[in-house]
């Protein structure tokens, strides 16, 4: 089998976690190295956006470099839906950057969780960069998760969760890779 790089994105309180470990159980006998995105830093908003760009691109590097399979817990799809927060990024940058990776196209697979508004806000454990009661920028969250995983030019699939069991998702997310892998 070729290398697979797997990337988990969505909301905060989706089930990337979760799903990244199924997966591991699931595909035990592959050595997968596993990468968490971290926050942005900075001391302004200005400084955050510069980061998060940086911190993509160099996830997308790291993607090219590594001759393992690997599984992401987050990519570029966050840095452009979270960066509304800093006065955001534009979708193009983001598109730009990936067609300096098309080489990565038959090996990267990105799959994105959505749910409902309500049930995000639900679970929300205090650590997200959003608050609980916002709506409207959970909402716009949701939106711009969708808008960068309809254009990616990487091959992606939005996973609706809403009123779904844990292994009904995880299905979803086998028959996904599956699919795109052809084992």
């Amino acid at each position: 089998m070729n290398k697979m790089i797997i990337a988990f994105d969505g909301p905060d309180n989706v089930g990337k976690s979760t799903q990244i470990k199924l997966l591991r159980k699931k595909y035990d006998d592959i050595p997968f190295l596993i990468f968490d995105v971290d926050a942005p830093v900075g001391t302004s908003h200005e400084k955050k956006l510069e980061y998060g760009k940086e911190h993509s691109r160099r996830s997308l590097e790291a993607m090219r470099m590594l001759p393992f399979s690997q599984i992401h817990d987050r990519v570029h799809f966050t840095e452009y839906a979270y960066s509304f927060f800093r006065n955001g990024h534009d979708l193009d940058e983001f598109l730009e950057m990936e067609k300096k990776y098309q080489d990565l196209k038959e090996s990267v697979f990105i799959i994105t969780f959505i749910d409902a508004t309500s049930n995000i806000s639900d679970r929300d454990d205090g650590l997200s960069q959003f608050k609980k009661e916002a709506h409207d920028d959970i909402e716009k969250l949701i939106s711009r998760f969708q808008e960068i995983s309809q254009r990616s030019l990487f091959d992606n699939s939005i996973i609706n969760i809403h009123n779904k069991d844990i292994e009904t998702v995880h299905n979803e997310v086998i028959s996904v890779i599956e699919n795109k892998f052809k084992k």
